[in-house]
C-alpha cells in the first residue's frame, strides 16, 4: 500500500526504478545470507515488500502510458508476456541453484533488473 501511496504522490517511472533499485540491494543482500537471522529475516521483509510491489507499480505504469483504446490489448500483452517468461525463467533458475548454488543463482537474477 506505501508503495501505490508513494507512485500517487510522485513520478511513476521514478517510484518503479526506487522499487527495482530496492530489490536490486535486497537480492544482493539475499545472497549474502549464510544463515538464519534476524538479518535474514529483516530482509525478507524487505525483498517481498518490493518484489512483489513491482508488477502493480508496472500496472498503473502501463495505465498512465497507454491510450485508452489500446488499454486492453496492452495488459493482455503484459499478462501473456509475464504467463509465458515465467515457467521458462523458474526452470533456468531451478537449474542454475542446481548446478552453481544459491548466491550464484540470486547473483544472476540481477542482471534483468540492471537490463531494465
Amino acid at each position: 500500500m506505501a508503495w501505490g501511496w508513494i507512485s500517487d504522490r510522485f513520478h511513476r517511472t521514478r517510484t518503479l526504478q526506487m522499487s527495482l533499485l530496492l530489490s536490486a540491494l535486497s537480492t544482493v543482500w539475499l545472497s549474502l545470507q549464510d544463515h538464519v537471522s534476524i538479518g535474514l529475516f529483516a530482509n525478507l521483509i524487505l525483498y517481498g515488500a518490493v518484489v512483489t510491489s513491482r508488477q502493480t507499480l508496472t500496472q498503473a505504469l502501463l495505465t498512465d502510458v497507454a491510450d485508452e483504446d489500446i488499454l486492453d490489448a496492452a495488459f493482455s500483452l503484459y499478462y501473456c508476456i509475464g504467463f509465458i517468461m515465467s515457467p521458462f525463467w523458474t526452470l533456468l533458475a531451478g537449474w542454475l541453484m542446481s548446478a552453481s548454488g544459491f548466491q550464484t543463482t540470486l547473483a544472476l537474477s540481477l542482471v534483468p533488473i540492471f537490463l531494465a
